[in-house]
């Protein structure tokens, strides 16, 4: 009930969500997420969370599941909200993973880290495994929300199948997802993005030939026919610059 009381009462997340600017991570590690400016990776961050309570109405005693959970930008500003819940974050990134264990865990040890060993020619080139070859490391039914920011804009249709399985599987009954994509249809024939994704393979579309994981524009009946073959019931579509899938177990 806490998210639909902030909401009626019109609170300021950006009060809400404040942090001590020590967990800010070193412009090194903003770069490798793409936001080596302090202030954009604090706002960026809030306002996903923000978005998650108004949105898809996420409770601070809930059970939460990172995708992609990069050097923390979401996972900070959640330390000010996510009180009797708990969170849980895994990436590719070796060092990230490893920041996010020195300066999170120790001060809010219900935000845990974990390291996946898969390939991706920008952001692991050393990973063994491909992106459908893992499942999720945590049992069936065990999250009430997970969400995945800026990875299906990464991931070719094998990995973009195999993620929606095992959101699925680690979703508890009536559990939600937050699923951002680049997403084109008949009407909109590119990206709201303004990337220009000009090499067309009919169901999806690659900004760079030479590195199809750069960024990834899918049509959108396509990603809607994979959600409801997995399970996953589309409740909500925000069209914005990543257009914004909200679903349910």
């Amino acid at each position: 009930m806490l998210a639909r009381w902030v909401l009626k009462l019109g609170w300021d997340w950006d009060k809400i969500l404040d942090y001590d600017d020590t967990l800010i991570p070193p412009a090194d590690q903003r770069a490798s997420v793409g936001m080596p400016d302090r202030a954009h990776f604090k706002a960026v961050g809030k306002l996903a969370v923000s978005r998650f309570v108004r949105e898809c109405n996420l409770k601070p005693s809930e059970t939460i599941l990172d995708v992609g959970c990069g050097v923390g930008r979401i996972a900070i500003p959640l330390t000010s909200y996510l009180k009797t819940g708990r969170y849980e974050g895994f990436d590719i990134i070796p060092n990230s993973i490893d920041w996010c264990c020195q300066h999170i865990s120790p001060q809010y040890p219900h935000f845990q880290f974990k390291l996946l060993d898969i390939y991706n020619p920008t952001y692991h080139p050393k990973g063994q495994l491909a992106a459908h070859e893992i499942p999720f490391p945590y049992p069936n039914d065990h999250f009430d929300f997970v969400f995945l920011t800026s990875i299906f804009t990464h991931l070719l249709p094998p990995d973009v199948e195999h993620y929606l399985a095992e959101i699925k599987r680690v979703l508890k009954p009536k559990g939600r997802c937050y699923n951002s994509f680049f997403l084109f249809n008949d009407q909109q024939q590119y990206s709201r993005s303004g990337l220009d994704f000009k090499y067309d393979f009919g169901h999806y579309r690659l900004l760079n030939l030479e590195r199809p994981t750069d960024a990834i524009s899918y049509r959108e009946q396509y990603i809607y026919n994979l959600f409801q073959q997995h399970g996953l019931s589309i409740s909500t579509v925000h069209y914005r610059k990543q257009d914004a899938i909200i679903a349910f177990k």
